[in-house]
């Protein structure tokens, strides 16, 4: 009758040891740690020391790629243009603070919705100008025209979500 007490030794024994290995992964390590990946040679036999590639994510993490929090945005001067008679309709924005990445969905009266970056013609001659959260600037034969999110969801006719 001894072999019940032998596997209840043998199982507690196994759960604290996997607690403890839980527990090491919570723990922060102590120090600077070094995040390149070097893959394995047992993962990939034809890589070798030598050739193996690097991936510094100290690099990618430095890049800010979603922006730096608390950061003002870049475009901030307000441009006060009239509203476009063009018959469009702006879908949505992303009002990026470096120029090459802010964009707009601009529909056209057809249906037909369009990714713009500035820049980039716009149909009805227009060519697109500055990209708010909130509304686009249009240059259309050198007079800057404002095309605006609508303040309604045409789908539900209900109030769009305002930040």
């Amino acid at each position: 009758m001894r072999l019940p007490g032998i596997i209840s030794v043998l199982l507690i024994v196994g759960i604290a040891w996997y607690l403890a290995r839980f527990v090491w992964v919570l723990v922060p390590v102590e120090g600077d740690f070094d995040w390149t990946v070097r893959p394995s040679a047992s993962s990939n036999p034809a890589l070798s020391a030598d050739s193996a590639t690097q991936v510094n994510f100290r690099t990618i993490v430095s890049a800010h790629i979603f922006g730096v929090a608390g950061a003002e945005p870049v475009m901030t001067r307000a441009v006060d243009a009239p509203d476009t008679r063009l018959n469009l309709k702006l879908r949505g924005t992303i009002a990026a603070g470096d120029e090459k990445y802010a964009h707009a969905i601009i529909g056209d009266g057809k249906g037909k919705n369009e990714v713009y970056f500035i820049k980039d013609a716009v149909a009805g001659g227009a060519v697109l100008h500055e990209v708010y959260p909130d509304r686009v600037i249009l240059n259309r034969a050198g007079i800057l025209e404002t095309l605006r999110l609508p303040r309604t969801s045409e789908s539900l006719g209900k109030p769009a979500v305002q930040q």
